[in-house]
């Protein structure tokens, strides 16, 4: 679904990411986990087509989509949860899921459904009049998820998506994507809550200033000595 080879990133004449190598399949939910600087927001950023490739390649459902700008890897089949705030400010919740269906070219009692939809997956309906400047934190993360999954994806890059929540909303949300999943979504997900992540992601990869320390289940990452030494232990882990 979703293929990363010798992709590198740079700042200038700094290099923030790769060259990296990794794919993430079909219904498998991989986390990216590291300390703030090792490139994971800069990681799904550029694929999305966020930032731009020094070298290497992006693909996409077996398309090479490096030189592909966000909308065009929307369309076909991305879906991104930005780590910043996406919405209009001053206009309702119900708004703002109203424009994404406008997107998708859905009209009438289609994008009725499809706004429906998207606020009762999110528990959002008893939100849907708030001007969405006037949200919680938390809820606001809820309706930015809400947008990402209205074109049900294939592909799924969530940037800090346990943002603001409780744990009561990150278990909702675990199993509304677990459920995405299942239906055959290819899921890479970093957030700085890494115990929400080792519990739930298939598999996890650990980066360390743009590159793959080690990858492997939740048991292998963490009895692993240099994600131990990088991240880990510097975070309590153990």
């Amino acid at each position: 679904m979703l293929a990363l080879r010798d992709v590198c990133v740079c700042y200038g004449k700094q290099r923030a990411l790769g060259p990296l190598s990794m794919q993430v399949v079909a219904g498998e939910i991989v986390s990216v986990l590291g300390p703030n600087g090792a490139g994971k927001s800069t990681l799904l950023a550029s694929i999305a087509g966020l930032l731009p490739l020094q070298s290497g390649v992006v693909e996409m459902l077996s398309h090479d989509v490096s030189r592909r700008p966000l909308h065009v890897r929307c369309g076909m089949g991305l879906g991104l949860l930005p780590q910043d705030a996406a919405s209009f400010a001053e206009l309702t919740v119900e708004t703002n899921l109203s424009i994404v269906a406008e997107g998708m070219r859905l009209f009438g009692d289609a994008r009725k459904r499809a706004v429906g939809h998207a606020a009762e997956s999110l528990e959002l309906a008893e939100l849907s009049t708030r001007i969405y400047a006037t949200l919680s934190g938390g809820e606001r993360r809820r309706v930015e998820l809400a947008k990402a999954l209205m074109r049900h994806p294939s592909i799924l890059l969530l940037d800090e998506p346990y943002a603001a929540l409780d744990p009561h909303a990150i278990a909702a949300i675990n199993r509304l994507l677990r459920r995405e999943a299942d239906h055959g979504t290819a899921i890479l997900v970093t957030d700085h809550r890494y115990e929400a992540l080792l519990s739930f992601a298939t598999r996890h990869v650990v980066l360390h200033r743009g590159e793959i320390v080690c990858g492997g289940t939740a048991t292998e990452v963490l009895t692993d000595p240099e994600a131990r030494c990088l991240y880990f232990g510097a975070v309590g882990g153990s």
